[in-house]
């Protein structure tokens, strides 16, 4: 196994994910991190503190069963074998990590509460869940960040305030930080799937060993063909 560290912007892991490039391997565990984590997790991205290293398992076919989206809470990507985007990157460790950003910043029910649904407070300059009962006066929707279209409508609504240069600045200086913003990645190279899932095993913070049943069932359907 050749582990390599490579650092990416956020965008790029997002238009991964979208490609169907970045996959989650079956035997990953279900989404489990509530509002609080997912909050801190962007506040730290905000403010450039490091999140740790992302690991990744690189393929050039694919090797294992992908996880339902149920699991990951990424976007389903149909016919993912005609798209011929190789090589494949199973996430080994991170999941939380990188599922709790890619769904905080394509959130599409704007006024709907979630704990992926995060606003960015323009008068105080915080982050926090979006409520309808609570929110205040003056905030972007984080979502807006890497969509061009929507963040540029959230510029011609601050316009209309009182003081709107100051605000506007604020407003770009968050742009700029999110999208600037970089994570570590490890890639990890080879053809032995079972050091994966050794590393999977070690890495997982449950502490819980794969059974032999969900290690077959990762392969089960590839084998099928």
């Amino acid at each position: 196994m050749e582990p390599v560290l490579m650092y990416y912007r956020l965008f790029e892991l997002f238009r991964a994910i979208d490609n169907g490039v970045i996959r989650v391997p079956s035997f990953q565990r279900h989404f489990l991190w509530d509002a609080a984590n997912i909050l801190d997790l962007v506040k730290s991205v905000y403010n450039g503190f490091p999140i740790g290293v992302i690991i990744f398992f690189e393929s050039g076919e694919n090797i294992f069963d992908t996880a339902d989206p149920s699991v990951t809470n990424f976007p389903a990507v149909e016919n993912l074998e005609t798209r011929h985007n190789y090589p494949i990157n199973y996430v080994i460790d991170g999941l939380q990590r990188l599922s709790s950003l890619y769904n905080c910043f394509h959130w599409k029910a704007l006024e709907q509460a979630s704990k992926f649904n995060i606003i960015f407070d323009i008068e105080k300059e915080e982050l926090l869940q979006y409520s309808s009962y609570s929110s205040p006066g003056k905030y972007i929707h984080l979502s807006s960040i890497f969509s061009s279209e929507m963040f540029i409508d959230s510029q011609i609504k601050l316009m209309s305030y009182n003081n709107s240069e100051k605000i506007l600045n604020i407003a770009s200086e968050l742009h700029s930080r999110f999208q600037e913003y970089t994570i570590p990645v490890m890639k990890i190279t080879g053809t032995d799937t079972k050091d994966v899932v050794t590393v999977f095993e070690r890495l997982n913070s449950s502490g819980v060993s794969l059974t032999e049943a969900e290690i077959l069932r990762a392969r089960s359907e590839l084998e099928k063909d």
